[in-house]
């Protein structure tokens, strides 16, 4: 029960950095259009392509004995340590200085939401290797990244349309912050 909960819990974190980039699109787009559910699918494809292949690489690392024993401790310390890198890196970018762009965008652009996504599959792919040492059920973290993607997308382009991008640092703060406390539990509580 408690793998599930992480899992879930992971998989909105990653899904805050993509509302965390979308919110600032979302604040500059002049008409939201059909393309809007065409671009959380993508990113919940490209989230879900990064996290399998970081569970194979996660259960690899399993079979391949690199982990004496399996030791629940050892796994456990790697796969926190990892989720609290992400988690940091995310706080870093929370507070980091941004420029916000005050122009207008016609339209969804999936060319440049792609490049956007592609970037934050790095977080997917540290994520899926915890996820797949943790050895938690796939099903679960695939449904659970993909559907929390969708979800974050289309909110993060209409909450930036409707109450500009501000709470961009906020999400990214939201998403590192609890990363850091899962790795930290995964320390603790095993």
């Amino acid at each position: 029960m408690a793998t599930i909960v992480y899992v879930i819990l992971i998989a909105i974190a990653l899904a805050l950095a993509i509302f965390a980039v979308i919110v600032q699109r979302g604040a500059s787009i002049v008409k939201l259009d059909a393309k809007l559910v065409g671009s959380g699918l993508l990113a919940g494809a490209l989230q879900l392509g990064a996290a399998v292949v970081g569970y194979g690489i996660g259960r690899w690392i399993l079979s391949a004995d690199l982990v004496r024993d399996h030791s629940i401790f050892w796994v456990h310390v790697v796969a926190g340590f990892l989720l609290a890198v992400i988690g940091i890196r995310m706080l870093l970018q929370a507070f980091a200085r941004h420029t916000i762009l005050e122009h207008r965008i016609e339209m969804i652009d999936m060319k440049y939401d792609t490049i956007l996504f592609l970037r934050l599959c790095l977080n997917a792919l540290v994520a899926g290797i915890s996820c797949g040492l943790l050895e938690v059920n796939l099903l679960t973290m695939l449904v659970a990244v993909f559907a929390a993607a969708l979800i974050f997308v289309v909110l993060g382009y209409l909450s930036g349309r409707i109450f500009g991008g501000e709470s961009s640092g906020k999400a990214y703060a939201l998403g590192g912050s609890l990363l850091c406390l899962i790795g930290i539990c995964l320390q603790v509580i095993g």
